[in-house]
């Protein structure tokens, strides 16, 4: 019975010391912890060290060679040579005091050669950095867009690499001639993309919200039979020039033209947040064009004509289409066939638009319209609502007004 006490005493005794040696335990994880950071402080200090040292011995490296090529390379050159030759002037020099010459004797053969050595490695230096500066000239030339022919006055190596530069060049000038060719026969955008894509080109296309802009030239068939066909191309060329300025201005593309007919497109090739109202106002400053045009047109005792135009917005497939032996940037889709059927629907001089494009654009600008009514078209189940546009608010029609007085001005 006695025991007892004496065996809680002994544990009692026991919970001081474990306490003790675990205290001990976390003033060593703390030590070894400061240890730890201060070896990380020293190393991030001499890694900050060495990337100053290193930095600065970049920098004067670079100072170095900055200094050594601003000196003309042909003088670089001549330094190379004359080095090792001058030397062998010394040794030669030392040999000859060993002989029966005088000093001054010794002086003028050092002096001479020397002179003689260092004019003949100067020309040679020449003859060798001559090509080299024209081959760096015409390549700062093509960046420009100088794309002359350097001329070939030797065979060797340098020789070939001028030759070789050449072909590049042109390479280049029948590159930029055909870019030229494309834009002419492209919308610039359009091209662009094209040039883009080349490397890559997708045959599936991509869907797009976009609108599609139909103008047709009104009783066309009858004006051509009294025209030769020298004056229909010289009417349509004047016409389609200034339509094509139009679609410029608002940011469209001309996709195509069909006879007597011009089909534009607004935010396929370039993306554009507003594709259905620069739609709509380019269709009215077309209207517009054309009635300045006409009015010069029949004071000279030329046809006039009458434009009827077609817009619908909405998705559409763009991307080059066709086979791959013949590729046309354009888009199709229902939305784009639609667009034509309300051209087909338009009068003469009228901007026909679908009810949804009204409505859209109606909530953010000032529109005046007419000839609200709903029409069934052909291929359609459902009737189509339709709207004529007149013309859009005070300030867009006064831009228009300035732009066309410029447009006619430089034309």
């Amino acid at each position: 019975m006695e025991q007892q006490p004496q065996y809680q005493r002994r544990a009692s005794d026991r919970e001081p010391m474990a306490r003790r040696s675990i205290d001990q335990q976390g003033v060593r994880r703390v030590e070894r912890r400061s240890e730890r950071r201060g070896e990380h402080r020293t190393y991030e200090r001499r890694s900050e060290h060495a990337s100053s040292t290193e930095v600065k011995s970049t920098s004067q490296k670079a100072s170095l060679l900055a200094i050594r090529y601003s000196i003309p390379i042909e003088y670089r050159v001549a330094c190379y040579f004359s080095f090792p030759l001058v030397l062998g002037l010394g040794l030669v020099t030392v040999f000859a005091t060993k002989q029966d010459f005088s000093t001054n004797d010794l002086y003028l053969i050092f002096l001479g050669l020397s002179i003689s050595l260092i004019t003949v490695i100067f020309f040679m230096s020449r003859r060798i950095t001559e090509p080299l500066k024209a081959i760096t000239n015409a390549a700062a030339n093509m960046n420009k867009g100088d794309l002359s022919v350097i001329p070939k006055r030797r065979d060797d190596e340098l020789g070939q690499l001028i030759e070789n530069l050449n072909r590049m060049g042109r390479g280049l000038s029948r590159k930029t001639e055909l870019e030229r060719v494309l834009a002419k026969l492209l919308d610039p955008n359009v091209a662009n993309k094209v040039i883009d894509e080349l490397d890559n080109v997708n045959f599936k296309g991509e869907n797009i919200q976009a609108t599609a802009l139909f103008a047709d030239i009104v009783g066309f068939t009858q004006m051509s039979e009294k025209l030769s066909p020298g004056e229909v191309s010289e009417l349509l060329n004047e016409y389609f020039g200034y339509y094509t300025a139009c679609a410029k201005h608002y940011h469209g593309t001309v996709d195509k033209f069909l006879g007597d007919c011009v089909m534009l497109v607004f935010g396929a090739a370039k993306k554009d947040q507003q594709h259905a109202y620069h739609a709509v106002a380019c269709a009215l400053l077309m209207q517009k064009i054309t009635e300045e045009l006409n009015a010069e047109r029949l004071k000279k005792g030329l046809f006039a004509v009458q434009l009827r135009i077609g817009i619908n917005s909405g998705e559409m497939l763009a991307g080059l289409l066709g086979s791959k032996d013949r590729l046309e940037y354009t888009v199709v889709g229902d939305s784009v066939n639609l667009a034509s059927r309300l051209c087909n629907e338009a009068q003469a001089q009228q901007v026909i638009i679908q009810e949804e494009c009204h409505d859209a654009l109606a909530k953010q600008h000032d529109m005046t319209v007419d000839n609200h009514k709903t029409i069934k078209i052909r291929g359609k189940e459902n009737p189509v609502s339709i709207y004529n546009v007149r013309s859009l608010g005070d300030e867009e029609q006064q831009k228009q007004r300035q732009f066309i007085d410029k447009l006619l001005e430089n034309n």
